[in-house]
């Protein structure tokens, strides 16, 4: 029987949009490749975290940041489905879309490589 379609979450954003990035996120990121992420709040006085949430795990990507700016991100060499970046100040909460982060290369079976030898 055919599987029913999958169906993505919609991000909610907070009303007046007073918080949220800016970075345009795709559908795969490449785990050890980096990423200009970049940000804004509404408030000026606002400090900013941007944590990465896979499932109910956060890891802290940048703590206590200006309430715009960008920094370079290093997205972590694993292999992670449903994952979601979050930015919170104060009361405000912002989720992004969900994505994926794939570290492994696809196996390639019966092909040796050999670097020539100096």
């Amino acid at each position: 029987s055919p599987l029913p379609p999958k169906k993505d979450p919609v991000a909610v954003e907070p009303a007046a949009g007073a918080l949220r990035l800016e970075t345009s996120l795709p559908a795969a990121l490449k785990g050890g490749a980096m990423l200009d992420l970049k940000w804004r709040a509404v408030d000026p006085a606002a400090k900013v975290t941007i944590a990465l949430m896979i499932g109910d795990k956060a890891q802290v990507v940048l703590k206590d940041q200006g309430a715009q700016g960008s920094a370079p991100w290093e997205i972590p060499r694993i292999d992670a489905r449903g994952c979601v970046l979050k930015l919170s100040s104060g009361t405000e909460v912002w989720v992004s879309r969900t994505f994926d982060i794939r570290s492994t290369a696809p196996i390639i079976d019966g092909v040796d490589i050999e670097h020539p030898r100096k």
